[in-house]
């Protein structure tokens, strides 16, 4: 992920606890799909 999708992530006030579904799409959608629970994970 790029440092802007990180921002624009933050940006939804996401909180510990939140349901939140992503839906990814794409010829490298499983490692974006990690890469944003991995993400969210470890900044939540």
């Amino acid at each position: 992920m790029r440092a802007t999708q990180h921002l624009r992530l933050l940006s939804l006030a996401i909180k510990r606890g939140d349901e939140l579904t992503v839906t990814v799409e794409g010829g490298d959608e499983d490692a974006a799909a990690a890469a944003i629970e991995r993400f969210l994970r470890e900044k939540l």
